[in-house]
């Protein structure tokens, strides 16, 4: 939708109280009675890509040397991969099912029965969001994807299918560095592999491969996605190490924005309840 595309108003009118997530304009997803929210669902491939790719690597990876570092070299490394592999999944849970910091939309706080004088008054430098109906509070914007105004907003990140903003972004942010040692880690075992067990005589990986060409082959195979991977993800966390010591998100790196708010994307306030009761008659 775009943003000068007025908002829908909400449609249920009877003479009720209900959750907020139950009426939520916006195209979020709500699962577990509202405690719950995901992003849209027509925009969930990448996520699910990433997460398929994610468990198919290391699964390849400890399958293929996992035996052999455990046994012939250390044990250190395979555990230390599960361990980060752990981490890392957390950290992406963490990222998507954290309230980004959504402020709702003006039919929202009618609903709750006050708007806040900093939503629907002018203020220096507050933007007006024709969807949402409010002036912006500083570093805000709104999300097209999701539909959603966001405060502290960096980006919406496809292969989370969520926005990145200043409740979700320091696990974003630790979800790349951790991304990033997990590829290492790999990388360093699959090197040791390939330095340890093909130069021997006897091959203990042998049960699952008995030709070494074919051992090789499927070593590239597994090495070379884990490679591309792990230095794309290490740029954007080099990216995202570098904006945070600038005080800027990356929607103002991009564009070249300034803002006189000095306020970071680790700031807990929100806005945003799914649960909070709403009276529908004042919709």
């Amino acid at each position: 939708m775009d943003e000068n595309t007025k908002s829908p108003k909400l449609s249920i009118t009877e003479n009720q109280t209900l959750y907020l997530y139950q009426i939520w304009p916006g195209r979020n997803r709500f699962l577990l009675n509202g405690h719950v929210m995901l992003g849209p669902q027509s925009k969930q491939g990448l996520q699910t890509l990433a997460l398929v790719c994610l468990f198919l690597l290391e699964v390849l990876f400890l399958v293929f040397a996992g035996p052999y570092l455990w046994y012939e070299v250390t044990p250190i490394l395979p555990s230390c991969s599960v361990s980060v592999f752990l981490s890392s999944l957390l950290l992406m849970g963490l990222t998507t099912l954290t309230e980004p910091g959504i402020v709702p939309r003006l039919e929202v706080f009618e609903a709750l029965g006050e708007v806040p004088e900093s939503l629907r008054t002018p203020s220096a430098g507050a933007k007006f969001c024709a969807t949402c109906r409010i002036y912006r509070p500083p570093r805000t914007s709104h999300c097209r994807v999701c539909d959603n105004c966001v405060e502290v907003f960096d980006h919406h990140c496809p292969f989370v299918n969520t926005c990145i903003g200043k409740n979700n972004y320091k696990f974003f942010v630790m979800m790349t560095v951790s991304l990033t040692g997990l590829g290492l880690v790999n990388l360093a075992g699959l090197l040791l592999f390939f330095c340890c067990e093909l130069t021997q005589e006897t091959h203990s990986g042998r049960e699952l491969v008995e030709d070494q060409t074919w051992l090789l082959s499927i070593g590239i195979a597994i090495a070379l996605p884990v490679c591309v991977l792990t230095f794309l993800v290490s740029l954007l966390c080099a990216f995202h190490v570098k904006i945070i010591f600038r005080g800027k998100t990356t929607k103002e790196a991009l564009t070249k924005e300034t803002s006189s708010d000095s306020s970071t994307c680790f700031s807990q306030h929100s806005w945003f309840d799914a649960r909070i009761k709403v009276n529908v008659n004042k919709v």
